[in-house]
């Protein structure tokens, strides 16, 4: 994104985290089983030095970076981010800091954390607030972790219910939405490869030089060093399609990809076009001639590309493949499809 000129130049500081005994710097008192004991594995986990490790980073840390690397100090160039309870300490940041930190990236926040107190104290704060901020959310955060039943999916729409309220609070204390975008991924799981999804778009927004040309350009930079990683992966888990990026915010356009080696159908075919719809196949559409991926030749396989537009409002890409000569590449039937995420509007 910065090679594309979307984002300024930029230094970024990893702090790493104590493991097993994260909470201690991330949260302000220990989590707790958290509402209706859902989460009995921290009930003794340690917590409660979250402003200790605030007043470090912003004390010594940012001090010595800006005198190491000559970075600036204006808070609208400041971001302090973290995931699951470094998004608890990223909302601590945003309450205490927000001065220093103009720009709080806040991915997955615990916020079950204190059978549910946290939250409520931060949607009683009546103090400033960053310029901007990140909030992102995914669907299945608890079912991913555990067993995947209808009670543990209530605790998913739980979870991202507390989410909308913290958004819903910040927004009624005048954090619109130039200043503030939530993101709710449907589908999407508590980890790493989730954040990462979200990480272009977070950093366009709270970073960006602004511009659809500009972003356009810095998402497809991020997304292309991921490419790679996607096919293989695909590969790997035996997987015959992908898009990039792999979780499409509806409004942005995707590429789709198929490795033909591993279609019969498609194999050794002269042409192959994709076929695609919305939604179950209820809204909109779309067919488009591929092209042979350039880009992952030395991936191994054969794999094919088309960009295609996602249109807004969607939640589900849904297609199948063909060579244009009555062969087809359906997923034995049950087609192929890929959840979006979605920003939840206010």
């Amino acid at each position: 994104m910065i090679a594309a000129g979307a984002l300024p130049k930029c230094v970024a500081v990893g702090i790493d985290n104590a493991g097993a005994g994260r909470g201690l710097d991330y949260l302000p008192n220990k989590p707790g089983a958290g509402p209706q004991g859902m989460r009995q594995d921290a009930a003794n986990w340690p917590g409660g030095g979250s402003a200790s490790y605030l007043a470090h980073v912003a004390e010594e840390i940012l001090p010595a970076v800006q005198t190491r690397y000559g970075t600036t100090l204006d808070p609208s160039k400041t971001l302090f981010g973290g995931s699951s309870f470094g998004g608890i300490s990223a909302l601590q940041a945003a309450t205490t800091y927000p001065a220093l930190f103009g720009r709080v990236l806040c991915e997955s926040p615990s916020l079950w954390v204190e059978e549910g107190r946290l939250l409520e104290r931060a949607c009683e704060y009546d103090g400033a607030l960053p310029e901007r901020m990140f909030l992102g959310m995914g669907g299945r955060e608890y079912t991913d972790r555990y067993e995947d039943n209808e009670a543990n999916r209530g605790v998913d729409a739980k979870m991202a219910s507390w989410t909308t309220t913290l958004r819903d609070s910040f927004a009624a204390k005048g954090m619109g939405d130039d200043r503030l975008k939530y993101v709710l991924e449907a589908g999407a799981i508590h980890n790493e490869g989730a954040w990462a999804r979200r990480f272009p778009v977070a950093l366009d927004f709270l970073l960006g030089r602004g511009g659809a040309e500009a972003r356009s350009a810095g998402v497809a930079a991020a997304v292309d060093g991921m490419l790679d990683l996607l096919a293989k992966g695909a590969q790997r888990q035996g997987h015959l399609a992908f898009l990039c990026p792999s979780t499409p915010t509806p409004g942005q356009r995707v590429r789709l990809y198929v490795n033909r080696a591993n279609s019969p159908p498609l194999a050794r075919k002269p042409n192959t076009s994709a076929k695609g719809g919305f939604d179950g196949w209820r809204l909109g559409g779309f067919e488009a001639a591929m092209a042979p991926a350039e880009s992952l030749r030395g991936v191994g396989g054969d794999w094919w590309v088309v960009e295609v537009e996602v249109p807004r409002g969607v939640e589900r890409l849904d297609c199948v493949f063909h060579d244009g000569g009555g062969g087809w590449e359906n997923n034995c039937g049950a087609d192929f499809h890929f959840e979006c995420a979605y920003p939840v509007q206010s």
